[in-house]
């Protein structure tokens, strides 16, 4: 037998890997920010959009609004140009945080944690909203916490329902 051809081969099969492993990796740096944050416009103005996502969350048993931040202000105020109109709605459902922090090893999960929703009016002056793409992060998580994810991600698609009207 001869080893030519097949180690040939080989070095075929493993440069083809390597060239595929090589356009995921840019597609991936390209791509991650459109992969893992959605931003969806909203067919009402900033602070419609604002009231609604509030109310939507709040009228969600077991969720609430805990901080509004006046995101565009904040930069203003410690120094930086004015980026315009940008609010950050944090809320949290305790029932579900406490299921996935009660196990150490989900702690880290807490990064993700509180929820957090972006509003912002883009120079086409439409307002606009920013969330974690939980559909994605469901993808990369084990069985237990992925069905914890699966239960946040259903509320916070109902909460956002009227963007898609």
């Amino acid at each position: 037998m001869n080893a030519t051809p097949f180690a040939a081969g080989c070095l075929l099969t493993l440069a083809a890997a390597a060239i595929a492993a090589r356009l995921l990796f840019r597609y991936m740096q390209n791509h991650f920010i459109q992969l893992m944050i959605r931003e969806i416009p909203s067919p009402l103005g900033y602070a419609e959009t604002i009231a609604r996502l509030k109310a939507n969350i709040s009228d969600k048993p077991g969720w609430h609004v805990f901080n509004v931040v006046d995101q565009g202000r904040e930069i203003v105020d410690n120094g930086g140009a004015s980026v315009g109109r940008m609010t950050i709605l944090q809320f949290c459902h305790g029932p579900f945080a406490s299921r996935m922090f009660a196990d150490e090893s989900r702690r880290r999960m807490s990064v993700f944690s509180p929820r957090n929703v972006s509003v912002y009016e883009k120079s086409d002056g439409k307002a606009y909203v920013a969330i974690m793409n939980g559909d994605l992060m469901m993808k990369f998580t084990p069985p237990a916490t992925r069905a914890i994810i699966r239960e946040v991600a259903r509320d916070v698609k109902s909460m956002l329902s009227f963007l898609h009207a």
